[in-house]
């Protein structure tokens, strides 16, 4: 992963946490904990194909292409690792099923938000 951007936002739905250092983000996103502190499962929501951001957010987060970032995600669930994330098409649909869900972890792309955003650290 390279630095968390002002080009990406990272919202949660009850976690047991309120802040994420980079380190940990990384290994939520990547499918390496597969439950929070709360024992909750987590739930990885990512900008899909269709996302005009995706490209931002596989570059910023994974450091490869949104195809990369797929493939990654594929050779995990065939693996039996960890359940695949779900890809949604817009900022508003990864808002919506973050709050429906908990244990939820959504990338937002380009956007400002107020709640369920969870603060990431260097440290």
């Amino acid at each position: 992963f390279s630095e968390i951007s002002v080009s990406n936002t990272i919202i949660v739905n009850d976690i047991g946490l309120k802040a994420l250092n980079i380190k940990e983000l990384k290994s939520y996103l990547k499918g390496e904990i597969m439950r929070w502190p709360n024992q909750k499962a987590v739930e990885v929501v990512l900008p899909s194909s269709k996302h005009s951001g995706s490209e931002i957010m596989a570059r910023e987060l994974f450091g490869t292409s949104m195809r990369d970032v797929k493939r990654y995600w594929l050779s995990l669930v065939f693996q039996g690792r960890a359940e695949a994330p779900t890809f949604l098409s817009s900022n508003q649909e990864i808002i919506s099923y973050v709050r429906k869900n908990e244990g939820t972890i959504g990338v937002l792309i380009n956007f400002e938000a107020n709640e369920l955003i969870i603060e990431v650290t260097d440290n």
